[in-house]
């Protein structure tokens, strides 16, 4: 048994019943799921993150309807991760 609808054979043609349901292009409903399963996978691994942007009014608070083309987010890496943040970090530093 599949524990994610993306792992069933028929998934393709579930993305078609919700496209058809809610009068969308299938692209935009799968491109939908994944966003939304990345943010299910970040919240069940623990990292605390906000939503920035359309995505927040959309996913976060229902305000908006549209399928977003990116996410705005902003994650807080776990504290025993050697993580540097802020600006330009992943630029070397200047003397």
């Amino acid at each position: 048994m599949a524990e994610f609808l993306h792992e069933r054979r028929d998934f393709d043609q579930l993305l078609a019943v919700v496209a058809n349901d809610r009068g969308l292009d299938p692209m935009l409903v799968e491109k939908d799921y994944w966003i939304m399963h990345g943010l299910w996978g970040l919240q069940a691994q623990g990292f605390v993150f906000e939503l920035k942007g359309g995505t927040s009014l959309s996913k976060g608070f229902g305000v908006i309807h549209r399928f977003s083309e990116d996410i705005d987010i902003r994650i807080e890496p776990p504290v025993d991760m050697d993580v540097k943040t802020g600006r330009n970090q992943d630029k070397p530093a200047h003397i």
